[in-house]
């Protein structure tokens, strides 16, 4: 069974885009191959704010309706635990198509919630009779509402369910069947169930000792995957179950989370401890800033960050087949990645006012402003929705205001200053100069132009996420709204443009960094020093590593006026050389029309730009030696990209 192909939405009825490979891992993890359940990591899916995690989660939900029991927790208002894990036994009898009982965790909630006696042995009486009295439905519901004061309603088959566990006799002995589990444990651990009762009972009335609240939670996570194994791996339902249980948790990066997922990872390895290759039908999917993860990773017990596409076309079955061959480690931490430009394309389109080559400007504007981020991106669109005409320049669409004031530019970037003090926001943008983390670290610890006692807010795992090149960057629209802001400050402050680009120039010179030095040399307008550094490199490097170079230089970042025409901008920042000079003229022309060309906010009508820049390296081509048709090539690309921007 897979979960059905519904529309997917966000919570206000639209479309959610560019989730679908997402939604097919969850799936993938969640069928129930034989009607049997298989080991499951915890999927933990992971990007900036702003980047649809949570209404991921809601199209996840919106599909589990009516397929299979699902249960919903905002870890950011987490309740400890005990309660937490009643709220979730609810929630998937709740949500599921046949009742699910759950006798073990409930025998263990009805001990736990007990006043027993501190001496052992009326403590063991007061433990089976509290059992035996919660054989009574109505006792057993009360006792549910009381650890659900806020859920609007409690279960009442749930209750009734659980009574058809808690009927029995042991050994002339008034008990409860599903209070012997707690004796073994389905380990074979021979215990006394009534003395592992009354030290639950012990330690969940001091949640706040780490190692009871730990204890506590670990006991009741392994009551309620033994519950669930019965329902779905046992007995006359198990044809009936093609999907497992799902646990939907948003935001696992909070405080609550942690001791919640740890004591359920605990729980699941003790089981295939004692019994290899055991399991159990839950599949978990959280969501996380970054925090969670890069915790996990960095501990072993998960693989490095997966990329779904990837991994997608490795065969059939290919996420599980990749956990597996990882190790089977129990987290499985997945990037959420950015929006394509076909699916903003398509976003476009939802608007109705663009066709043809307008929406592909619209569409390629808005990709290099905010480089896919959902969030930023669905913001952007919305402010287009209700602003006439046709945004070929996001400039004045976002205003002259700072973009990071209260409301300023439509909230762009307001997801990522959530939480963040004013010194911390205030070195943020003094870091956004930087191309990378590692940069930015040296900024603030070596240049005195950044405060180093906001550090810790500066570098938080959530603000800065993994690149294809292994450094963690700034998400793109992030950055391009704080180097907006930088370019703003006034020469009169010390951390200004100018003088940040400046310190980075000089000090990756000192280091021997040619591209860094380039790129921050081109960032505070030095185009002819670079251009002429570019034109003596081509005699004598091999090409492939002069066009890396001059890529790399080019889009270091600019506070160019682009109320200019772009020819006209070219042409002013190569006047410096003579038109003859061969080939250097062009070099000088080429790095100026790709800095410009790689500036988010300038025109969108690029059609004589890539132009210019398909002409460049045309006249480049016969001084490059062997590289003559890699050159001819470059050219024709450009002058692809010119026709789709006509």
């Amino acid at each position: 069974m897979a979960l059905r192909a519904t529309a997917t939405g966000t919570g206000d009825g639209r479309h959610l885009f560019g989730r679908e490979p997402a939604m097919r891992l969850v799936r993938e993890f969640a069928d129930r191959p034989g009607h049997a359940s298989r080991p499951q990591p915890v999927l933990l899916f992971t990007g900036p704010r702003g980047s649809g995690k949570t209404a991921f989660l809601d199209a996840l939900a919106d599909r589990l309706h009516g397929q299979g029991p699902y249960a919903r927790l905002d870890c950011e208002v987490l309740d400890p635990a005990r309660l937490s894990l009643a709220h979730i036994a609810v929630e998937l009898d709740r949500h599921a198509p046949d009742p699910i009982a759950f006798p073990r965790f409930v025998a263990g909630q009805v001990v736990a919630a007990q006043q027993l006696d501190v001496d052992p042995g009326i403590a063991r009486l007061e433990a089976e009779r509290a059992l035996v009295e919660h054989r009574r439905a109505d006792r057993l519901r009360a006792l549910l509402g009381g650890l659900l004061p806020h859920a609007e309603h409690v279960g009442r088959r749930l209750a009734d369910g659980v009574l058809r566990g808690l009927v029995s006799l042991r050994h002339g002995h008034r008990a409860v069947l599903a209070a012997d589990w707690f004796g073994h444990q389905d380990r074979d651990l021979g215990r006394d169930p009534l003395d592992v009762l009354v030290e639950l009972n012990r330690r969940a009335r001091t949640p706040q000792n780490q190692d009871d609240a730990r204890d506590t939670g670990e006991l009741l996570w392994a009551a309620l995957l033994a519950d669930l194994r019965e329902e779905f791996d046992r007995g006359t339902r198990r044809a009936r179950r093609g999907l497992n249980c799902a646990l939907l948790l948003d935001d696992v990066d909070s405080p609550a989370a942690k001791p919640l997922l740890d004591a359920l990872v605990r729980a699941r390895r003790q089981y295939a401890a004692h019994l290899p290759g055991g399991c159990d039908p839950l599949t978990v999917v959280a969501t996380s800033r970054g925090k969670r993860s890069g915790a996990v990773i960095a501990t072993g017990e998960a693989s490095p960050l997966r990329d779904i596409e990837r991994i997608e076309a490795s065969g059939p079955e290919p996420y599980y087949t990749d956990f597996t061959e990882h190790g089977g480690k129990p987290w499985y931490p997945v990037r959420l990645r950015d929006l394509t430009r076909d699916e903003i394309g398509n976003m476009v389109d939802e608007l109705g006012r663009y066709a043809g080559n307008r929406k592909n400007r619209v569409g390629a504007a808005i990709l290099r402003l905010t480089g896919g981020h959902p969030g930023a991106t669905r913001r952007l669109l919305e402010e287009i929705r209700v602003r006439p005409g046709d945004p070929v320049d996001l400039g004045p669409l976002l205003g002259d205001a700072p973009l990071l004031g209260p409301g300023g530019s439509f909230g762009l970037a307001e997801p990522f200053r959530a939480g963040l003090a004013e010194e911390a926001l205030h070195d943020l943008v003094t870091c956004a100069a930087a191309r990378h983390q590692v940069e930015a670290e040296r900024l603030v610890a070596h240049s005195g132009l950044a405060a180093s006692h906001g550090a810790r807010a500066v570098f938080a795992p959530e603000l800065w996420v993994p690149a294809d090149d292994g450094h963690h960057v700034l998400p793109p629209v992030l950055r391009r709204v704080l180097l907006r802001e930088l370019a703003a400050r006034p020469e009169q402050e010390p951390a200004n443009w100018t003088a940040v680009h400046t310190w980075f120039r000089e000090t990756l010179a000192d280091q021997g960094d040619e591209v860094g030095e380039l790129y921050h040399s081109l960032a505070v307008g030095e185009v002819e020093s670079v251009a002429r550094r570019l034109n003596t490199l081509l005699a004598y490097s091999d090409l492939p590593t002069w066009l890396d170079l001059l890529a790399a230089a080019t889009a270091a970042p600019n506070r160019l006026d682009h109320a200019d025409p772009q020819l006209d901008q070219v042409r002013s920042l190569a006047d410096w050389t003579h038109p003859g000079a061969a080939p250097q003229a062009a070099v000088a022309r080429l790095v100026a029309a790709r800095w410009i060309a790689a500036d988010p906010l300038g025109d969108s009508r690029r059609h004589a730009l890539y132009l210019e820049i398909a002409a460049c390296y045309d006249e480049i081509a016969p001084h490059s030696g062997s590289g003559l048709a890699t050159l001819r090539a470059e050219s024709e690309k450009y002058r692809r990209w010119s026709e789709l921007t006509d």
